[in-house]
């Protein structure tokens, strides 16, 4: 049995690594595509759930008007009500999609640079211990 040199156990251990990287890096960039093919699925429930209906959405801007609900305001925000309720519900939903895809193309790219710089330092990494596995 040949013995592995510190080198070659260096070399190794940080190819590890790398393939771990490149996993999840692979794993959000799956994650992240389907947030730019399908935003609504990879919203946020909390902000799905308050754009369904038009009461729902009342109570997401009244809670979102007021951020601290156990203290009394003086005076009510005005909503709209109505189809005018509506109207801005469907426009914040729209704007809220175009948010969570922005998001998800942001950090493709991210993930995209990491899975490039894992792949660089793997390839190296890779080479350095089967130099000093042939040395050793």
């Amino acid at each position: 049995m040949k013995k592995t040199t510190l080198l070659e156990f260096y070399a190794l251990t940080v190819c590890f690594f790398s393939i771990v990287a490149l996993l999840f890096s692979f794993s959000f960039i799956i994650w992240n595509g389907v947030g730019i093919i399908k935003p609504e699925f990879t919203l946020p429930e909390y902000i799905w759930k308050n754009h369904q209906s038009d009461e729902a959405f009342k109570q997401y801007l009244l809670s979102s008007a007021c951020p601290y609900p156990q203290e009394e305001k003086k005076s009510k925000p005005s909503l709209p009500e109505g189809s005018a309720l509506t109207t801005a519900r469907n426009q914040s939903f729209m704007e809220a999609l175009k948010a969570e895809k922005r998001s998800s193309v942001q950090n493709v790219l991210i993930n995209l640079i990491i899975l490039i710089l894992a792949s660089f330092s793997f390839i190296g990494h890779w080479k350095i211990g089967s130099k000093a596995r042939i040395n050793g």
